[in-house]
């Protein structure tokens, strides 16, 4: 009887063990999740994502580095905000040696959607591509 016990406490203690490691990696992927989303939401939220990367660096894990530096190189091109750009600039700069090649992998991706939009012949009225080509390259620049 008292091994039934002793087995059925481990059990509950395996189960309550399992749980928390679970837990804690479901926070810990929905954290890298929400610093992509910052990296694309609202101005606030891209400037404290720059801040965010600028503290702590580029994630460890190829996966990571490949959606942050996707994220970077969106929000250079989309954001309006001339400082949060100042921010996401400095972050490649600063990252810039060690990661140039995804920086640069993710900068060719956004500018081969920008150019596959001229098969479509849109009137500057429809879609007016100008601005981010502009910043496309800037953010050449800096990676140089």
């Amino acid at each position: 009887m008292e091994i039934v016990k002793v087995a059925v406490s481990i059990s509950a203690l395996a189960i309550a063990l399992l749980s928390f490691v679970v837990a804690r990696l479901a926070d810990h992927l929905s954290k890298k999740a929400e610093d992509i989303r910052t990296l694309l939401g609202d101005k606030e939220s891209v400037a404290f994502g720059a801040l965010k990367l600028l503290r702590d660096g580029i994630p460890s894990k190829p996966r990571d580095q490949e959606l942050v530096m996707m994220a970077i190189m969106q929000a250079c091109v989309f954001e309006r905000s001339d400082r949060a750009r100042a921010l996401l600039y400095r972050v490649i700069e600063l990252n810039r040696a060690a990661h140039h090649a995804g920086f640069a992998k993710a900068l060719d991706m956004v500018e081969h959607t920008f150019a596959s939009m001229k098969a479509y012949e849109f009137e500057s009225e429809e879609l007016d591509l100008e601005r981010g080509n502009k910043r496309i390259k800037t953010v050449r620049k800096v990676l140089k």
